[in-house]
């Protein structure tokens, strides 16, 4: 065996104890990346209960989102029924109140009216009575003197 016979037959040799090391060393990756794989396992199984969850959880938001919108919606048009009702309502009222507050204003001048033309008369009735109680005394007093007389 020549020199470059012994060198290739070394390098040779080099090479399956390289391809063995590379070997020794996938199946070690490989036992560890197993090794890593069963204790992420759990972790991943708890991943997918939590994505589950959340999915159940925001259909759930959804589902009351979308009742509370209703609920809102019908709450707004309710309140906005009400609003137009009481607009029309104050509305009709109005003119009425105008023509309520005239009218008031023109009895309330009746009435003063009234009442000073019954206070006139009151105090014309009472300067009648107490004409007619000097009457009465003269008279009575008439009486007395026809009397004694």
């Amino acid at each position: 065996m020549t020199g470059m016979d012994t060198f290739f037959v070394t390098m040779a040799i080099l090479d399956v104890i390289a391809i063995a090391g590379m070997a020794f060393a996938g199946i070690r990756m490989m036992e560890k990346a197993r090794e890593g794989l069963t204790k992420i396992d759990p972790a991943l199984r708890e991943i997918k209960a939590l994505s589950e969850t959340g999915q159940a959880l925001a259909a759930h938001v959804k589902k009351d989102g979308l009742v509370m919108t209703h609920r809102v919606k019908t709450l707004v048009e309710v309140v906005k029924r009400r609003v137009n009702t009481t607009k029309q309502i104050i509305g009709d009222l109005k003119p009425r109140t105008a023509e309520t507050v005239a009218t008031v204003r023109e009895t309330a001048a009746a009435v003063r009216e009234t009442s000073a033309d019954l206070a006139n008369k009151a105090r014309t009735v009472n300067d009648l009575a107490q004409r007619l109680g000097r009457v009465r005394s003269a008279a009575e007093a008439a009486v007395r003197v026809g009397r004694d007389a």
